[in-house]
């Protein structure tokens, strides 16, 4: 739950102002219509809001405000978002989006929502895994209706395209009746009350009975909360601290940033292989489930974020696995804790991926594919006119006449025939052969566009491998003491360099009688 200040139920012209988790205050003003919302970190206009619903239930106080941009569901005299609904998008920036990342890491079945709301994670849910079978569960009816009215809640009730459907309970999601035939793949722990997490998920025997509504493999993804005091993540968050006694070893964890409410999650299980979760999502989800860490091994002391609640020292990491952390000294505000198995399999993998995924597409764009895959037809056994035709008319439209591009449909077409009979043609397996095979075979003159192509195709490579080599060996030759060479001499320099095999062939003698020849000299060379 996010906190934010709003007005008070009974009166709406509220206290003071208090920024929420979006960067938004809520501003009353002396008349009762309209309000505004007002957004300091984004821009200073001032944002109009309404009231939509306010009213006590027997199990909260319930707020719900309109805006241009959202509808936000305000639960207790704490003002706490508990669901928001983004006009016109499904992404709410915060941890409702991490809850829409549990389908990709558990098997087929139904998934349970517990602390359903406004059905904020539902919405999402459904619209990334169509096919979902949700249960979401709810103890406070009048909420429940109040969301069909404002917040959408009953187009999740209707089936989807793909077959999913979201069924609403009224209950205590704590009971025993909150179970389903055969087990839930999943469940989302979302329980809160006066701003609080329920004092019953402080009790490990709690989570081991919602451990029992899984079926095998199924995991809980749980919304812990903030910081509740001081000391290490273990002291700051107590819920944290009885899933890890509940489940020793299979309980990860990630801390959302601020701007996105400081919660920690907690999901059990093994921790997933973050690659694999991140490529089953889409970008902007996949991008942010990497930061998941496992809580394997704490129990032995494993770095120092988690530092002194386990009794070991500022400064030491102790490798257990690759799981250890590596810590950066920053501003205490901003601590970055990096596990080994995270920075080499994340980090670093993906720098270098990019990287090589960056030179491959920027030497094979989709011009020069193209232009490969049009070539190879020449040395395929029939070769499709059509494709040479167009590669003519593409890629060397300078290098043929219109006439001779009509002629050379029909040169092909006879050549086709030709190919097929001697043995010679057919038998070459590649462009370079063909032409070889063209010239032994006293074809050349008589194919003489045909020819042309292949010749102007085989040298495409040379002429690409020649600039690079000319960029490359122009940094050795033009240096800063020849920097004021004329270009004639550059040339002839980088032509002997760059075609050292072909110059190794011709000794100083021969090169001096050949300069000798050039003209009469005065003096004998």
């Amino acid at each position: 739950m996010i906190s934010i200040s709003a007005p008070a139920i009974c009166s709406v012209p509220g206290a003071h102002s208090r920024r929420d988790a979006f960067g938004w205050y809520l501003k009353p003003k002396p008349k009762p219509k309209p309000k505004s919302l007002v957004k300091p970190l984004c821009c200073s206009a001032e944002i109009d809001y309404q009231v939509l619903s306010a009213i006590n239930t027997s199990y909260n106080d319930i707020l719900i405000l309109d805006t241009a941009e959202s509808r936000m569901l305000l639960l207790d005299s704490t003002h706490n978002i508990h669901s928001v609904f983004i006009k016109g998008q499904v992404w709410t920036g915060s941890y409702w989006d991490e809850f829409a990342s549990l389908p990709a890491i558990i098997p087929e079945g139904p998934i349970a929502i517990f602390g359903l709301g406004g059905g904020t994670a539902a919405h999402l849910m459904l619209t990334l895994w169509p096919s979902l079978q949700l249960h979401g569960w709810e103890i406070d009816e009048i909420l429940i209706d109040k969301s069909r009215e404002h917040l959408g809640l009953s187009d999740l009730e209707k089936p989807t395209e793909g077959g999913g459907i979201l069924n609403v309970h009224i209950g205590d999601a704590l009971s025993s009746s909150s179970t389903v035939p055969g087990g839930y793949a999943g469940i989302v722990v979302d329980l809160f009350s006066g701003g609080e997490v329920l004092p019953q998920l402080q009790e490990v025997q709690t989570w081991l009975e919602l451990n029992g509504k899984l079926m095998t493999n199924g995991r809980l993804m749980v919304n812990c909360g903030g910081s509740t005091c001081g000391g290490g993540i273990w002291e700051k968050n107590s819920t944290l601290k009885t899933l890890c006694k509940a489940f020793p070893g299979q309980v990860n964890w990630k801390k959302m940033p601020k701007s996105d409410g400081e919660n920690y999650l907690a999901l059990t299980g093994p921790l997933p292989d973050l690659t694999l979760w991140a490529a089953a999502l889409p970008p902007r989800l996949g991008s942010s489930v990497v930061q998941w860490d496992s809580w394997r091994g704490l129990g032995v002391g494993v770095g120092t974020v988690v530092g002194e609640g386990f009794g070991v020292r500022r400064g030491e990491i102790r490798l257990n696995e690759c799981k250890c952390l590596i810590v950066r000294y920053r501003p205490r505000k901003k601590d970055l804790h990096v596990t080994f198995g995270h920075y080499y399999r994340v980090d670093l993998f993906n720098a270098t991926l990019d990287k090589q995924l960056y030179e491959l597409n920027s030497r094979f764009n989709e011009e020069t594919i193209e232009l490969l895959s049009l070539s190879s037809s020449l040395s395929s056994k029939e070769i499709n006119i059509d494709e040479i035709c167009l590669l003519v008319e593409k890629y060397y439209p300078q290098d043929f006449t219109d006439q001779e591009k009509i002629q050379l449909r029909y040169q092909l077409e006879i050549f086709n025939i030709e190919k097929s009979k001697n043995i010679n043609l057919s038998g070459a397996s590649t462009i370079s052969d063909l032409c070889k095979s063209l010239v032994d075979t006293k074809k050349r003159e008589t194919y003489y566009l045909v020819d042309r192509v292949i010749r102007l195709i085989l040298t495409l490579p040379v002429s690409t491998a020649t600039t690079e080599r000319g960029f490359s060996a122009m940094k050795i030759f033009k240096n800063r003491l020849r920097n004021k060479m004329s270009d004639d001499y550059l040339a002839n320099s980088l032509v002997v360099y760059i075609e050292k095999e072909i110059a190794e062939n011709f000794d100083s003698e021969s090169i001096i009688d050949d300069f000798k020849n050039l003209k009469g000299r005065r003096a004998e060379l």
